[in-house]
């Protein structure tokens, strides 16, 4: 019995300094130093090489980072028989990500679905099940072709109600045009889901197509959709991160890299027919204004910005999208705004 109890002590001490060394690990991210977390995690396992905790941890660091094949060998000796159930199982659940990215869909499935019958880890379990959620693994699109090209793995729900192969290469064609302005590295393709029945999509999510998942690289399409506005949400997310965003400038930029080779400034005026908008209110409070002003006024206002200024000006309002952000890019902010309103009053023919 002496012997037992000296053994769970012993144990219980190795598991709290363990875990100390991760909560230091983690405190040097939360505080910014992501590098000097690394270098600690990297020499603490060179120390500890069957720690799990510490495997875990690194693993979890490189997917942070987006290097999940340097994650994939750390997340293997986590899930090793000999380390606690919480380890093992929030080391599968990481490797899913590592599948995911390699294309293993299947297999990335299998491990999130795992997670959800993991008892008393509510916390996993509801991870899992949103992974499974965002990234569309759910038994609904079971049935659905896919098909992948270099960039972008299409899931075709009714491929034979359209010329499949024309869709293909235009979006793969769109993306390689609209990534020479953005130079996004995704960290995985692009899961295009193509609906054939636009109300099937509405039933499931409540929404009407389209729409992107910039972070996870998933967009939901009409067949008929512009070929650039979906593509441009996900590279625009992937190439700067965007943590503030507003809708008057998401939607704009889509809408001016939507690739329809239309005059974005005159379908705007046209669409006011001479009223004035004001376009900072429009910026911070888009729910005083129709819809369709974020994405018509919007995209005139992208070609405008780059007429008066630079792309490398544009690039860094898509980080920070607020106006005070807008306001230090654009020393002449509120000249250049009000030249705009002017602009956009005047009337045009159709």
């Amino acid at each position: 019995m002496k012997k037992l109890l000296t053994l769970l002590i012993v144990l219980s001490m190795a598991i709290g300094v363990s875990a100390q060394k991760s909560e230091r690990i983690w405190k040097l991210y939360r505080d910014g130093k992501k590098l000097k977390a690394l270098e600690l995690a990297l020499a603490l396992q060179e120390k500890f090489p069957n720690d799990g905790d510490l495997n875990l941890t690194l693993g979890e660091l490189y997917i942070s980072k987006k290097e999940y094949a340097k994650a994939a060998p750390f997340l293997q000796k986590a899930i090793h028989k000999n380390n606690s159930k919480w380890v093992r199982a929030w080391g599968i659940y990481n490797i899913g990500y590592c599948m995911m990215v390699d294309g293993e869909m299947e297999k990335a499935k299998s491990c999130w679905e795992q997670c959800l019958k993991v008892k008393s880890m509510n916390r996993l379990n509801e991870k899992a099940k949103m992974a499974l959620d965002i990234f569309q693994m759910d038994d609904y699109f079971s049935d659905w072709e896919i098909i992948e090209s270099k960039h972008i793995r299409f899931h075709f729900q009714d491929k034979s109600k359209l010329n499949y192969k024309w869709f293909m290469e235009s979006r793969e064609n769109a993306f390689i045009e609209l990534n020479q302005f953005f130079v996004a590295m995704p960290y995985k393709k692009i899961d295009f889901f193509v609906w054939a029945k636009p109300d099937d999509a509405q039933k499931k999510y409540n929404r009407s197509l389209g729409w992107a998942h910039g972070k996870a690289c998933v967009i939901n399409s009409r067949s008929n959709q512009t070929k650039g506005h979906e593509l441009c949400h996900v590279l625009c997310q992937q190439a700067f991160r965007t943590r503030i965003k507003r809708t008057l400038i998401n939607e704009g930029v889509a809408v001016y890299f939507d690739l329809n080779k239309t005059d974005k400034i005159k379908v705007a005026q046209q669409s006011l027919k001479g009223k004035k908008v004001n376009i900072e209110e429009l910026w911070e409070d888009p729910e005083k204004y129709p819809k369709s002003y974020n994405y018509e006024i919007g995209g005139a206002l992208i070609d405008f910005l780059l007429q008066k200024g630079s792309e490398k000006q544009l690039k860094a309002l898509l980080k920070n999208q607020s106006i005070e952000s807008a306001q230090k890019i654009y020393p002449n902010l509120k000249s250049l705004l009000a030249e705009f309103e002017e602009l956009l009053a005047k009337e045009v023919k159709s």
